[in-house]
């Protein structure tokens, strides 16, 4: 595990409980987001002596999870932008980045 539930809410500055089921779910797809996107990822994560990865995923994780978190609503003049540019992201990787046998 990368990131937690409470080092998130930590981050997003959140004290109550109410989004938790929500904050889980974007940290999972936060950190399967990378394994989709970084060649040989777990593997760097268990190589990495000096922590220097893996506080790089924890960072573009959690730069993910805020975006997703604060556009939630839509209420942002260009979420609809972010959002398209991140469906198509993780569309293409569903699409190409899973092997059916």
């Amino acid at each position: 595990m990368i990131l937690d539930l409470q080092e998130a809410k930590e981050w997003l500055r959140i004290d109550y409980d109410e989004d938790d089921m929500q904050i889980q779910l974007l940290i999972d797809t936060a950190e399967t987001y990378l394994k989709d996107s970084i060649d040989d990822f777990y593997k760097k994560i268990v190589h990495d002596t000096d922590g220097s990865f893996k506080n790089k995923a924890k960072l573009v994780m959690l730069v993910l999870i805020t975006n997703w978190y604060d556009s939630r609503d839509f209420t942002e003049l260009d979420a609809d932008e972010k959002v398209r540019y991140t469906i198509t992201s993780l569309m293409k990787q569903m699409s190409y980045g899973y092997e059916v046998t």
